[in-house]
Protein backbone atom coordinates (compact mmCIF):
# COMPACT_ATOMS: atom_id res chain seq x y z
CA UNK A 1 0.00 0.00 0.00
CA UNK A 2 2.88 2.37 0.78
CA UNK A 3 4.34 1.83 -2.68
CA UNK A 4 1.01 2.56 -4.30
CA UNK A 5 0.71 5.85 -2.41
CA UNK A 6 4.29 6.78 -3.29
CA UNK A 7 3.66 5.96 -6.97
CA UNK A 8 0.47 8.02 -6.98
CA UNK A 9 2.26 10.99 -5.39
CA UNK A 10 5.07 10.71 -7.92
CA UNK A 11 2.59 10.58 -10.79
CA UNK A 12 0.80 13.62 -9.38
CA UNK A 13 4.10 15.51 -9.07
CA UNK A 14 5.08 14.70 -12.67
CA UNK A 15 1.66 15.81 -13.90
CA UNK A 16 1.90 19.08 -11.92
CA UNK A 17 5.37 19.85 -13.31
CA UNK A 18 4.12 19.17 -16.84
CA UNK A 19 1.11 21.48 -16.43
CA UNK A 20 3.22 24.28 -14.94
CA UNK A 21 5.79 23.93 -17.71
CA UNK A 22 3.12 23.85 -20.39
CA UNK A 23 1.47 27.00 -19.05
CA UNK A 24 4.84 28.76 -18.88
CA UNK A 25 5.68 27.84 -22.45
CA UNK A 26 2.25 28.90 -23.71
CA UNK A 27 2.45 32.23 -21.89
CA UNK A 28 5.94 32.95 -23.21
CA UNK A 29 5.04 32.01 -26.79
CA UNK A 30 1.90 34.13 -26.73
CA UNK A 31 3.79 37.17 -25.41
CA UNK A 32 6.53 36.60 -27.99
CA UNK A 33 4.06 36.40 -30.86
CA UNK A 34 2.39 39.63 -29.75
CA UNK A 35 5.72 41.46 -29.54
CA UNK A 36 6.82 40.03 -32.88
CA UNK A 37 3.60 41.15 -34.56
CA UNK A 38 3.95 44.62 -33.00
CA UNK A 39 7.54 44.76 -34.23
CA UNK A 40 6.48 43.89 -37.79
CA UNK A 41 3.65 46.44 -37.76
CA UNK A 42 5.97 49.17 -36.48
CA UNK A 43 8.64 48.24 -39.04
CA UNK A 44 6.18 48.38 -41.93
CA UNK A 45 4.77 51.71 -40.73
CA UNK A 46 8.24 53.25 -40.47
CA UNK A 47 8.05 53.54 -36.69
CA UNK A 48 10.67 52.50 -34.15
CA UNK A 49 10.43 48.70 -34.22
CA UNK A 50 13.61 48.41 -32.18
CA UNK A 51 11.62 48.98 -28.99
CA UNK A 52 9.60 45.82 -29.60
CA UNK A 53 12.69 43.84 -30.58
CA UNK A 54 14.37 44.93 -27.36
CA UNK A 55 11.33 43.84 -25.32
CA UNK A 56 11.32 40.50 -27.15
CA UNK A 57 15.02 40.04 -26.48
CA UNK A 58 14.56 40.80 -22.77
CA UNK A 59 11.61 38.42 -22.57
CA UNK A 60 13.67 35.54 -23.94
CA UNK A 61 16.65 36.34 -21.75
CA UNK A 62 14.38 36.33 -18.71
CA UNK A 63 12.49 33.14 -19.56
CA UNK A 64 15.30 31.13 -21.16
CA UNK A 65 16.45 29.44 -17.94
CA UNK A 66 12.96 28.24 -17.08
CA UNK A 67 12.17 27.16 -20.63
CA UNK A 68 15.40 25.17 -20.89
CA UNK A 69 13.95 22.70 -18.38
CA UNK A 70 11.09 21.84 -20.72
CA UNK A 71 12.38 22.61 -24.21
CA UNK A 72 15.22 21.55 -26.46
CA UNK A 73 18.29 23.72 -25.82
CA UNK A 74 19.23 23.89 -29.50
CA UNK A 75 15.87 25.46 -30.37
CA UNK A 76 16.21 27.99 -27.53
CA UNK A 77 19.73 28.93 -28.65
CA UNK A 78 18.56 29.33 -32.23
CA UNK A 79 15.66 31.47 -31.01
CA UNK A 80 17.95 33.72 -28.99
CA UNK A 81 20.30 34.22 -31.95
CA UNK A 82 17.41 34.93 -34.31
CA UNK A 83 15.95 37.55 -31.97
CA UNK A 84 19.33 39.28 -31.78
CA UNK A 85 19.66 39.19 -35.57
CA UNK A 86 16.17 40.63 -35.95
CA UNK A 87 17.13 43.51 -33.68
CA UNK A 88 20.22 44.17 -35.82
CA UNK A 89 18.23 44.41 -39.04
CA UNK A 90 15.47 46.66 -37.67
CA UNK A 91 17.32 49.84 -38.55
CA UNK A 92 17.37 49.24 -42.30
CA UNK A 93 14.46 50.17 -44.56
CA UNK A 94 13.23 47.50 -47.01
CA UNK A 95 15.54 44.90 -45.56
CA UNK A 96 14.89 41.36 -46.76
CA UNK A 97 16.78 40.00 -43.74
CA UNK A 98 14.28 41.52 -41.32
CA UNK A 99 11.45 39.58 -42.94
CA UNK A 100 13.56 36.41 -43.07
CA UNK A 101 14.31 36.54 -39.36
CA UNK A 102 10.72 37.48 -38.56
CA UNK A 103 9.53 34.37 -40.39
CA UNK A 104 12.19 32.22 -38.74
CA UNK A 105 11.22 33.41 -35.25
CA UNK A 106 7.53 32.74 -36.01
CA UNK A 107 8.46 29.22 -37.10
CA UNK A 108 10.59 28.64 -33.98
CA UNK A 109 7.79 29.81 -31.68
CA UNK A 110 5.42 27.43 -33.46
CA UNK A 111 7.96 24.61 -33.10
CA UNK A 112 8.37 25.26 -29.36
CA UNK A 113 4.59 25.16 -28.89
CA UNK A 114 4.24 21.97 -30.95
CA UNK A 115 7.08 20.23 -29.11
CA UNK A 116 5.29 20.92 -25.84
CA UNK A 117 2.08 19.16 -26.86
CA UNK A 118 1.76 15.53 -25.72
CA UNK A 119 1.84 13.04 -28.52
CA UNK A 120 3.60 10.01 -29.91
CA UNK A 121 6.32 12.11 -31.58
CA UNK A 122 7.08 14.14 -28.45
CA UNK A 123 7.55 11.00 -26.35
CA UNK A 124 10.32 9.58 -28.53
Amino acid sequence: MKRLIAAALLLLAVFAVYVIGSLNISKTCKASEELLDSCLTAYENGEDAGVYCEKLEKLWEKREKTLSIFTNHAVLDEMELSVKELALHVGYADNKFFYDYHTKIKMLIHQIKEDNLPGVLSIA
